[in-house]
Protein backbone atom coordinates (compact mmCIF):
# COMPACT_ATOMS: atom_id res chain seq x y z
CA UNK A 1 0.00 0.00 0.00
CA UNK A 2 2.91 2.46 0.82
CA UNK A 3 4.28 1.46 -2.76
CA UNK A 4 1.50 2.56 -4.74
CA UNK A 5 0.98 5.99 -2.51
CA UNK A 6 4.61 6.86 -3.23
CA UNK A 7 4.13 5.52 -6.60
CA UNK A 8 1.27 7.93 -7.16
CA UNK A 9 2.82 10.85 -5.73
CA UNK A 10 5.60 10.53 -8.47
CA UNK A 11 3.12 10.39 -10.77
CA UNK A 12 1.94 13.69 -10.49
CA UNK A 13 4.59 15.68 -8.40
CA UNK A 14 8.37 16.57 -8.29
CA UNK A 15 9.55 14.46 -4.98
CA UNK A 16 12.34 15.01 -3.58
CA UNK A 17 15.15 12.76 -3.51
CA UNK A 18 16.27 13.14 -0.30
CA UNK A 19 12.56 11.70 0.73
CA UNK A 20 13.75 7.88 -0.50
CA UNK A 21 15.84 7.63 2.03
CA UNK A 22 13.38 8.61 4.76
CA UNK A 23 11.13 6.43 2.64
CA UNK A 24 12.30 3.34 2.86
CA UNK A 25 13.31 3.60 6.45
CA UNK A 26 12.14 1.27 9.16
CA UNK A 27 11.06 3.97 11.51
CA UNK A 28 8.79 6.10 9.12
CA UNK A 29 6.76 2.47 8.85
CA UNK A 30 6.35 2.53 12.44
CA UNK A 31 5.52 6.30 12.00
CA UNK A 32 2.90 5.62 9.25
CA UNK A 33 1.49 2.41 11.59
CA UNK A 34 1.16 4.72 14.05
CA UNK A 35 -0.61 7.47 12.76
CA UNK A 36 -2.94 5.01 10.88
CA UNK A 37 -3.75 3.92 14.59
CA UNK A 38 -4.26 7.22 15.63
CA UNK A 39 -6.69 7.71 12.86
CA UNK A 40 -9.08 4.45 13.42
CA UNK A 41 -8.80 5.64 17.46
CA UNK A 42 -9.86 9.41 16.60
CA UNK A 43 -12.70 8.11 14.32
CA UNK A 44 -13.79 5.50 16.50
CA UNK A 45 -13.93 7.95 19.72
CA UNK A 46 -15.64 10.38 17.26
CA UNK A 47 -18.72 7.88 16.56
CA UNK A 48 -19.20 6.34 19.98
CA UNK A 49 -19.59 10.48 20.67
CA UNK A 50 -21.90 10.86 18.08
CA UNK A 51 -23.73 8.01 19.54
CA UNK A 52 -24.25 9.01 23.38
CA UNK A 53 -25.12 12.98 21.88
CA UNK A 54 -27.80 11.10 20.05
CA UNK A 55 -29.22 9.13 22.33
CA UNK A 56 -28.44 11.34 25.53
CA UNK A 57 -31.66 13.70 23.77
CA UNK A 58 -33.93 10.82 24.73
CA UNK A 59 -32.58 9.14 27.67
CA UNK A 60 -29.17 8.22 29.35
CA UNK A 61 -26.15 6.61 28.12
CA UNK A 62 -25.97 3.32 29.63
CA UNK A 63 -22.94 1.79 31.80
CA UNK A 64 -21.79 0.27 29.13
CA UNK A 65 -21.85 2.55 26.24
CA UNK A 66 -20.44 5.05 28.81
CA UNK A 67 -17.31 2.54 29.32
CA UNK A 68 -16.97 2.29 26.05
CA UNK A 69 -16.47 5.80 25.33
CA UNK A 70 -13.98 6.27 28.06
CA UNK A 71 -11.91 3.22 26.69
CA UNK A 72 -12.05 4.70 23.23
CA UNK A 73 -10.47 8.42 24.83
CA UNK A 74 -7.79 5.89 26.28
CA UNK A 75 -7.26 4.03 23.83
CA UNK A 76 -6.94 7.67 21.53
CA UNK A 77 -4.50 9.13 24.45
CA UNK A 78 -2.26 6.36 23.86
CA UNK A 79 -2.01 6.38 20.59
CA UNK A 80 -1.40 9.91 20.48
CA UNK A 81 1.51 9.75 22.80
CA UNK A 82 2.84 6.41 20.01
CA UNK A 83 2.21 9.22 17.15
CA UNK A 84 4.34 11.61 19.00
CA UNK A 85 6.97 9.67 20.30
CA UNK A 86 7.38 7.47 16.49
CA UNK A 87 7.64 11.38 15.11
CA UNK A 88 10.06 12.80 17.28
CA UNK A 89 12.20 9.69 16.66
CA UNK A 90 12.26 10.85 13.07
CA UNK A 91 12.57 14.58 13.58
CA UNK A 92 15.91 13.41 16.06
CA UNK A 93 17.17 10.77 13.44
CA UNK A 94 17.53 8.45 15.99
CA UNK A 95 18.33 5.14 13.99
CA UNK A 96 18.42 7.31 10.03
CA UNK A 97 22.30 9.04 10.73
CA UNK A 98 22.60 8.62 6.68
CA UNK A 99 19.01 9.97 6.23
CA UNK A 100 18.89 13.00 8.80
CA UNK A 101 20.25 16.43 7.91
CA UNK A 102 22.45 16.61 11.14
CA UNK A 103 23.32 13.10 10.86
CA UNK A 104 21.53 12.21 14.03
CA UNK A 105 23.34 15.17 16.07
CA UNK A 106 26.81 14.08 14.74
CA UNK A 107 26.90 17.45 12.69
CA UNK A 108 26.83 20.67 14.27
CA UNK A 109 25.38 22.63 11.57
CA UNK A 110 22.26 22.04 10.18
CA UNK A 111 21.80 21.73 6.36
CA UNK A 112 19.09 24.89 6.07
CA UNK A 113 18.98 24.83 2.11
CA UNK A 114 18.44 21.02 2.09
CA UNK A 115 15.60 21.59 5.97
CA UNK A 116 13.63 24.16 3.41
CA UNK A 117 13.71 21.88 0.72
CA UNK A 118 12.22 19.08 2.78
CA UNK A 119 10.13 21.46 4.65
CA UNK A 120 12.01 20.95 7.84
Amino acid sequence: MKEVAHGSLLEGENVPVTFDGIFHAEEFDNFLMHLLIYFHCFIDKLEREEKIKNIAGYIEPSIKEREEFEAACEKLNIAQKMLGQSHGIMVLGLGMESEHHMSCGKSRVSATLRDRHVFE
